[in-house]
């Protein structure tokens, strides 16, 4: 188990986030169970960074890149089928033969578990989930919101202009100071 900085308690390595250990004295590499991001080795330190939205890291070419390029290694719970990222209605994970895809809605649709597509939020029944109880978590893929959980129930709210969510602070915060 390792601490998990956004929920004050002991967790899962993937779900933790832990900072990564810099291993060799320089260098660039994927940072674990996040597609988007990677980080720098610079004497033994390390700075994590971020792609642009929509690109994922590529180990091989040390760049970011398209995601059908980068060939991200996300985990299925299972062989084949689809299944939520924790938070969020507008991504999923598809798993066919043991091989993952994160698959993003495109902008206002949510995916529905029951036809197995993206749509409006009406029809596809989605709510984000608190599954590891009250506080405050980051949206996949937007670095300007978060979902507040109370009672186990979620509330989606974006931060003001300007800022981005600080996932280890909790808080909305300059652009700076937050890894997204």
């Amino acid at each position: 188990m390792h601490f998990n900085g956004i929920t004050g308690r002991c967790d899962t390595p993937e779900r933790a986030k832990c900072m990564p250990a810099c291993e060799h004295s320089s260098g660039v590499f994927p940072f674990p169970g996040r597609c988007g991001m990677y980080y720098r080795c610079d004497d033994y330190v390390a700075t994590v960074l971020s792609c642009i939205k929509g690109l994922h890291f590529n180990a091989r070419t040390l760049v970011c890149d398209w995601p059908e390029s980068a060939h991200c290694e996300l985990e299925c719970p299972k062989l084949s089928g689809y299944y939520p990222i924790q938070a969020t209605c507008s991504s999923y994970l598809k798993c066919d033969h043991g091989r993952p895809k994160l698959v993003t809605c495109a902008d206002g649709e949510h995916f529905n578990y029951e036809t197995k597509r993206c749509g409006t939020p009406e029809n596809a029944n989605c709510q984000p989930s608190c599954i590891n109880g009250d506080g405050m978590f980051p949206v996949p893929g937007h670095c300007d919101s978060y979902i507040r959980c109370h009672d186990r129930k979620p509330y989606i709210t974006t931060c003001p202009d300007g800022l981005l969510f600080n996932r280890v602070l909790g808080v909305c915060d300059l652009a700076e100071n937050v890894f997204c």
